[in-house]
């Protein structure tokens, strides 16, 4: 007589017990993974847009001629070689830059912005920290102005 060869129903249960386990581990790791790619893919892209402003504002704050503040949390910065005002505007949750022929927005949160003057008396900026914030997590910048002195005079004569 010829006996069949198969599995027992307590081997296709012990089997199938070990398959789900092993695909539910495999499904939380994707989702952990997921989860952690997403989270890594928003700190990348705010770092990004900090460091894209970061070089904007000093490029246009070393071309320029002058940098004043103009209502606390807004800073004009104006280049007289070129014939160009740059205006920046400081938001909660974005920063603006606008020109004559075009306006950028930088969608980061800023938190204080502080204004340093060269004395009370001239009210150009010689330095602007901005701390930008996302979630806990903050970060800041320094940009510095250098004038020469024939700039400061100037400015002087024309305040006066």
């Amino acid at each position: 007589m010829n006996r069949i060869h198969a599995f027992t129903l307590v081997e296709l249960i012990v089997t199938l017990l070990i398959g789900s386990i092993i695909t539910g581990i495999i499904y939380y790791s994707y989702l952990l993974f997921n989860k952690q790619f997403i989270k890594y893919r928003e700190n990348s892209e705010w770092i990004n847009e900090f460091i894209v402003l970061q070089k904007a504002l000093q490029q246009d704050i070393d071309a320029a001629s002058r940098v004043r503040d103009s209502a606390g949390r807004n800073l004009i910065l104006e280049n007289y070689a070129r014939d160009r005002i740059i205006y920046y505007e400081f938001k909660d949750s974005s920063v603006l830059r606008r020109t004559a022929l075009n306006e950028s927005r930088f969608v980061i949160n800023t938190g204080t912005v502080n204004f340093i003057y060269i004395n009370d008396s001239i009210r150009l900026v010689k330095a602007l920290l901005v701390e930008c914030k996302k979630g806990t997590d903050k970060t800041g910048a320094v940009f510095n102005k250098n004038y020469s002195s024939a700039q400061i005079i100037n400015y002087q004569n024309e305040i006066e």
